[in-house]
């Protein structure tokens, strides 16, 4: 059922970009992303989902996404949670922990550094420092500059560590060498 599901969504889509797209190239990238990923090519499920998010497609993209991550495209659940993230319904929101989770367990820096963001900011799990602590470092690690920024930032204020300037000039710096630009100016302020 689902297949088919998925094959009507994916001509719908089809016939809508045919129609309205603004060149043919276009309608032919989504054709080309729409038989690949009916046909198990999960990357491309991956693409056509970024595609249609970019688009205001959430639901269509949602498809794409989950399609992708359940056949471990890791990159996918982490912008499959980003999606659920912005949900208004708590209990949406809780899932993108689960897909976080699994992103970062496969070691994909964004998941690392999205699962602790939530534990950061508390949304939507309980505020945990010491475990966004624990996942930044891991992010970091894995070369993300959100997470070198943030461990940074946790390192700055003294969130459940001993504040420690020299230490959070080492991430920021590391953050701002990885081109995440915030870290920049901070890391200059700081100096």
């Amino acid at each position: 059922m689902k297949k088919y599901i998925s094959a009507f969504i994916f001509s719908f889509l089809l016939v809508y970009f045919n129609t309205y797209a603004e060149n043919s190239d276009f309608s032919e990238h989504i054709k080309l992303l729409e038989d690949k990923c009916y046909n198990n090519d999960y990357l491309s499920c991956y693409y056509a989902g970024q595609v249609f998010e970019d688009k205001g497609f959430a639901l269509l993209a949602i498809n794409a996404y989950e399609k992708a991550c359940k056949n471990d495209i890791f990159e996918s659940c982490v912008n499959l949670g980003n999606v659920y993230i912005k949900d208004y319904n708590k209990s949406i929101q809780k899932k993108s922990i689960s897909l976080y989770n699994k992103a970062c367990d496969n070691n994909i820096a964004r998941g690392c550094s999205a699962l602790g963001d939530a534990y950061y900011n508390g949304k939507p799990v309980r505020k945990n420092y010491r475990k966004a602590r624990k996942l930044f470092e891991k992010a970091c690690n894995l070369q993300d500059g959100l997470g070198c920024f943030q461990l940074g930032n946790i390192y700055k204020n003294g969130y459940k560590v001993k504040k420690n300037k020299d230490t959070a000039l080492e991430y920021l710096k590391k953050s701002c060498d990885l081109k995440y630009e915030k870290a920049c100016s901070q890391y200059d302020k700081l100096k």
